[in-house]
């Protein structure tokens, strides 16, 4: 596997991505149970 700047900078976005989606969820997961 190439460990491409175009793959870091997806990865990147993804983790970013994913953090920005978890978030608001653990908080409404908080606010719920």
């Amino acid at each position: 596997m190439v460990w491409s700047p175009e793959l870091s900078a997806t990865v990147k976005s993804l983790s970013t991505f994913g953090s920005s989606v978890m978030s608001p969820l653990a908080h409404l997961r908080r606010k719920f149970y």
